[in-house]
């Protein structure tokens, strides 16, 4: 699952590098010559090292496209690699979500990354429950929740 050195194998990318402040007296000053140099020893400076941050690095994957856009970031090598990657299935996403989703597992399986779907086993529903008035054991609670009047004015929050 890990290499050796207990960093993801798509870390090869990253160079260990050794990180200065911003306001450094003995830091480089680039000067503009070609923009593609110049972005290159940018971006040199901010890279992420290994060497200092030994932390686990855990994705909360809501499978839209912030989260996803990290993923396959690190998965690219293009930002620091992960360790795990978390999916807490509400069990309400549109079938579009867990679509994307079976893409993303396929992704991580190819670069040996655990992708873990945590989900709630009991038989509560986060669509339904709100609504249930035949559980005795349940209570009602108003959401905040936008109506309109009937003659379709713009009625504002429902009273709570």
């Amino acid at each position: 699952m890990k290499s050796i050195n207990n960093f993801h194998p798509r870390s090869n990318r990253y160079k260990p590098i050794e990180k200065k402040s911003i306001n450094a007296p003995d830091a480089e000053v680039v000067k503009p010559k070609k923009a593609d140099k110049i972005n290159s020893r940018l971006l040199s400076k901010v890279r992420w090292n290994p060497n200092i941050d030994s932390e686990l690095n855990i994705l909360s994957l809501g499978a839209g496209v912030q989260s996803s856009t990290l993923l396959l970031m690190s998965l690219n090598g293009d930002m620091p690699p992960l360790d795990y990657v978390i999916f807490a299935d509400t069990g309400w996403e549109p079938k579009a979500v867990y679509d994307h989703l079976k893409k993303l597992k396929i992704q991580c399986r190819k670069a040996d990354l655990p992708l873990f779907v945590v989900q709630n086993k009991n038989e509560a529903n986060i669509a339904k429950d709100p609504f249930n008035d035949e559980d005795p054991n349940s209570s009602i609670t108003d959401m905040p929740l936008y109506i309109r009047k009937k003659d379709g004015v713009k009625g504002g929050m429902i009273q709570r």
